[in-house]
């Protein structure tokens, strides 16, 4: 009936409502006593299956093909095996691709370590300090080509070298090693170190610790023996500067006992009077002590400083320096105040703390033109010494005051500033280990305070 509903093109009038009637395996029974009908059988099945006429049949009457066929033990094999190869042969491309991606990963992986290397290599041995990496056991790992010539070796004599055996800035004494005490102390350490006539600024790095090795440290060793020699010539400078501002008043201050003395010379030559005699010997003398300590003065602050500490009179040293603009003060409507207790000693670099004092004194009396007060506060707290000067001049905007530090920085009008003093001021300060702390509000004045600590008892 589908056979022949098919042919005539009904296929979409009919539907069917149940399965086939027979499906399954068919066989065909034989008396085995009669094997030649078997040999025919058997051969005409086969040349059946051979030639797949059941299927054709099934297909010409039902117009379909059969929905069950006979799988042999070797087609079912043989599928497994195409389905294994196929599966093999999917796996097999996934991986050589998935290995071909990761080849150009990995060689574009190399080829960019390579340049960072190659660059870092360059910049290593490109750079003017002395570069040397040295491990936990204070030999030496590595060096850069200024280290290298600087000792006058080559990279293969000085990599597994103790640290000590490369005489000159290295040093010889393990207990004051810089190195050994970065790592010691794990931390980044910088020291000044002299050595034949130069000084090193050698600063310390720890490097990170990679697995199965030993900690290193990156040593780098700058010459800034130029450095110190220039700043010390800016410093003397400055002073120079602030010498030349004083100069009129300093000036004066020598003619009028220089006045008396004439006037009380004359006097002795007209006098008869052996108590007019020696009183007046007496005003000279006073008079000469005067300008005696005006030039000591004068000459302390101009002389070039040097990193000497000594215990000084803190009261004494400030005196000294009010005295020396007295008349600068007197001149611009300017009065001082000084609130420092007679006994104070402090272990300071007297001629860096004069210094110091000298420029914030100066800014101080630069911010009031129109005249005012400078008040000079000293105080010890916490073993540390405590010193403020404020004055009632034009005060510092927000800006001015984060730039003030900054070399050649100046508000003052062209010709009357370098821009030099307050980093000198600041300089000098970072030595003594010191803070130094500004506050200031516009129109009303500004506060510098300077803390200097100290680890020495004082003597009171």
């Amino acid at each position: 009936m589908n056979y022949f509903l098919t042919k005539e093109q009904l296929n979409s009038e009919y539907i069917i409502l149940e399965d086939y009637l027979y499906e399954k395996e068919a066989v065909f029974g034989c008396n085995k006593n009669n094997p030649e009908l078997i040999r025919i059988l058997n051969k005409a099945i086969s040349s059946l299956n051979k030639k797949k006429t059941m299927e054709k049949i099934y297909q010409k009457w039902f117009g379909i093909s059969p929905l069950i066929t006979k799988r042999t033990s070797s087609d079912k094999m043989l599928l497994i095996i195409k389905y294994i190869l196929f599966l093999s042969g999917t796996v097999g491309f996934s991986l050589y691709f998935w290995n071909r991606q990761l080849k150009k990963e990995v060689d574009k992986k190399t080829t960019d370590l390579n340049i960072s290397k190659n660059e870092l290599e360059t910049v290593f041995n490109g750079l003017t300090h002395l570069l040397a990496v040295v491990d936990s056991d204070c030999f030496i790992t590595d060096a850069n080509k200024t280290f290298c010539e600087k000792y006058n070796l080559t990279l293969t004599e000085i990599k597994k070298s103790h640290c000590k055996s490369i005489k000159g800035i290295m040093g010889t004494d393990c207990n004051s090693c810089v190195i050994k005490y970065t790592f010691d102390n794990q931390c980044t350490t910088a020291k000044e170190i002299k050595s034949n006539g130069r000084i090193f600024k050698v600063s310390t790095y720890l490097l990170d610790q990679l697995e199965n090795t030993k900690q290193r440290v990156l040593v780098m060793m700058e010459d800034i023996t130029d450095f110190k020699i220039t700043e010390q010539k800016m410093l003397q400078s400055t002073k120079l500067a602030a010498i030349g501002q004083l100069a009129a008043g300093i000036a004066h201050e020598i003619r009028t006992p220089l006045s008396i003395i004439r006037s009380h010379s004359y006097y002795l030559k007209k006098s008869d009077s052996k108590n007019e005699q020696l009183e007046s010997m007496k005003v000279i003398e006073e008079s000469v002590g005067k300008a005696n300590k005006i030039i000591d003065n004068l000459l302390n602050f101009s002389r070039l400083t040097d990193n000497s500490i000594s215990i000084d009179n803190i009261k004494n040293l400030i005196s000294d320096i009010i005295d020396l603009n007295s008349k600068s003060f007197k001149n611009k409507k300017i009065s001082t105040k000084l609130f420092c207790s007679d006994n104070l000693e402090f272990p300071v670099n007297g001629e860096s703390l004069k210094h110091i004092l000298i420029n914030l004194i100066n800014n101080s009396v630069d911010a009031m033109p129109e005249g005012g007060l400078i008040e000079i506060h000293v105080d010890l707290k916490d073993n540390a010494l405590i010193l403020s000067v404020a004055d009632t001049g034009t005060g510092m905007t927000e800006e001015t005051i984060e730039n003030i530090f900054n070399p050649f920085f100046t508000t003052k009008p062209h010709g009357k500033g370098t821009g030099l003093g307050l980093y000198i001021t600041y300089s000098e300060i970072q030595k003594m280990d010191g803070i130094l702390k500004v506050d200031s509000t516009l129109n009303k004045g500004s506060i510098f305070t300077i803390i200097l600590p100290n680890s020495r008892p004082i003597n009171n």
